[in-house]
């Protein structure tokens, strides 16, 4: 039987120009717990307060009696006022997504369960059965408002019970009593220039697919025998199918068009890469260190000759604990090479041109 654990509330500032409703803690995660026409009547802030601030949150200016002219300096700045508070007006791709990890062992290093938050690529914030708390990092924790940390802490400790619950039923299932067993769970939505552009729910059990939630069905479609008890119990109430529904196709999106009210612009910066150049003494190999860029696509190569250089190795994209990126690629330098002049290139999308260093 699910836990509903409603969490209302909506803010009134201008900046929460889309809705934000209360979350339920339901298994699997649910939505907050709202009905569709509550849903459906509650227009963005910025409709209501359209005439005031920003004509409707499609972006259609306000009515103006005066004659056709150039805008004043006044006008200039409500219409950029307008493309911060009006979601209808962002551009571009995003995603809120969450990943959930149970385990029957866990360790000093490994707690039992943990749940983390992505607002794209970035980590949101960090939940865990230790420390039981929902803990926002940088810049994220310096936004004020931009989560109420004390339900949501509260919201993923129901969750959690869910989910081990879950994971001892499987064991249980498969009566699975050696060694350590993991179960995980991925859910979230994406929006493209502000329209709902995808959702996914799904997870596994020991690294193999268990059991993934389709919109179009609606409901929950097992691949492991196990998960058959689990979809049963899951659409026990045909409420809970049409509740896991609503929160990939409105309640998730909501949340992430709240949060782009306060995040957007960290996550749409272009941090350009610094380079480096490395040779570890008595090797002949060099490095070229591409770090603190971001986003995280990045072109980075050895030329020789106006040609891309095809023996070189390619290190991983790592993250470097900040939020940005580094990678690297290594060049073996033969008696030849050394005659005639190599180049580390570095393309990224925060560079006027490619940076170029020797």
């Amino acid at each position: 039987m699910p836990i509903l654990r409603p969490r209302v509330g909506i803010r009134r500032e201008a900046r929460d120009c889309g809705r934000r409703g209360g979350e339920s803690a339901v298994s699997p995660p649910g939505p907050r717990d709202q009905s569709r026409s509550a849903l459906a009547n509650r227009r963005p802030l910025c409709a209501r307060r359209g005439a005031r601030r920003c004509g409707t949150c499609s972006g259609t200016p306000r009515e103006d009696r005066r004659s056709p002219r150039e805008p004043k300096l006044e006008e200039q700045s409500e219409a950029a006022l307008r493309s911060l508070t009006c979601p209808s007006r962002w551009r571009g791709s995003y995603r809120l997504s969450f990943l959930y990890t149970g385990v029957s062992r866990p360790t000093d290093s490994l707690p039992s369960f943990q749940a983390t938050a992505y607002l794209n690529d970035q980590v949101f914030f960090h939940y865990d059965s230790k420390s039981r708390k929902a803990i926002p990092l940088d810049p994220w924790s310096q936004m004020e408002g931009i989560e109420d940390w004390e339900k949501e802490s509260e919201l993923q400790q129901a969750r959690e019970s869910i989910f081990m619950e879950t994971l001892q039923d499987i064991m249980d299932y498969y009566k699975d009593r050696e060694g350590s067993h993991t179960f995980q769970g991925r859910f979230g939505c994406e929006l493209l220039n502000n329209e709902s552009s995808g959702a996914f729910w799904k997870y596994a059990y020991d690294g193999q697919n268990f059991i993934e939630f389709n919109r179009e069905i609606p409901g929950w479609v097992p691949q492991d025998p196990a998960a058959l008890n689990t979809k049963r119990k899951w659409e026990a109430e045909e409420v809970y199918v049409q509740r896991a529904k609503a929160y990939l196709e409105e309640e998730c999106p909501a949340m992430l068009r709240r949060y782009l009210q306060y995040g957007k612009a960290f996550l749409d910066r272009r941090d350009p890469p610094s380079m480096s150049i490395t040779r570890t003494p008595g090797e002949d190999t060099i490095k070229c260190w591409a770090s603190d860029f971001y986003p995280q696509d990045i072109d980075l190569h050895w030329i020789q000759g106006g040609n891309t250089v095809e023996t070189e190795v390619r290190g991983d994209l790592l993250p470097s604990g900040n939020g940005t990126y580094l990678s690297w690629v290594s060049l073996t330098v033969s008696p030849w090479r050394t005659k005639n002049t190599v180049f580390c290139r570095i393309v990224h999308s925060s560079l006027d041109q490619p940076l170029t260093g020797l």
